[in-house]
């Protein structure tokens, strides 16, 4: 397995990865129409634009020379977090290859960059009735912080918990 920084060639394989992901996970949480009215296409023009940024901080994990899963870091989005705080944006598995260490693996390389870019805590989100990947969050030493925000997206209302570690 290897981890990678993303390149703009790779916005295909993460939309497609990042939709079926949400597909997968989120099945229980969002309305199936929802979930079907996603677009592999959309997103990965989105990916594209994000990724023709020389700044990003986009990783990809492959096995056997395939990408499976992808994640992404910066400095904190939220209005209470200080300059010291980075937070962790993303991190989606092929749901087939979940389970096999690559998560953790991807996690430890997100906040290896982190650490390097000077930040001394991150944070990150998950959709409250995101029990799988709580409790993955939590096995690696992360913990909700009390913080909880709820969002409007679609006609639909999705509720998230924040998470934090110490980096």
């Amino acid at each position: 397995m290897t981890v990678r920084r993303a390149t703009k060639a790779d916005a295909g394989v993460i939309a497609q990865i990042h939709v079926r992901t949400w597909q997968e996970a989120y099945k229980n949480l969002m309305p199936a129409a929802a979930l079907q009215a996603l677009s592999i296409s959309d997103r990965a023009q989105k990916w594209r634009e994000i990724l023709s940024d020389s700044e990003h901080n986009v990783y990809v994990i492959e096995v056997a020379e395939r990408v499976v899963g992808f994640g992404g870091c910066g400095e904190s989005r939220d209005d209470d977090a200080s300059t010291s705080v980075g937070e962790i944006y993303a991190i989606y598995l092929d749901h087939t290859k979940m389970r096999m260490g690559l998560g953790k693996k991807l996690l430890e390389r997100l906040e290896a960059v982190l650490q390097s870019a000077g930040f001394d805590s991150a944070t990150l989100w998950v959709l409250d009735g995101n029990v799988s990947a709580r409790r993955f969050y939590e096995a690696h030493g992360w913990f909700a912080d009390g913080k909880v925000k709820t969002e409007q997206k679609d006609q639909m209302e999705l509720r998230e918990v924040r998470y934090r570690k110490r980096l």
